[in-house]
């Protein structure tokens, strides 16, 4: 179980980083988060 929860948690702060902290140049140098977020306040 202890071994369970840890890759679970790893696996969680990994999606964390990757959706919330990871930049992207083809995003505009944004997060996925930041970007979609940016795309939605542009569309309204």
């Amino acid at each position: 179980m202890l071994i369970n929860t840890a890759i679970k948690k790893r696996n969680q702060s990994y999606i964390k980083y990757y959706n919330h902290e990871r930049i992207k140049m083809n995003l505009k140098g944004m997060s996925p988060v930041n970007y979609r977020a940016h795309y939605l306040k542009s569309i309204v």
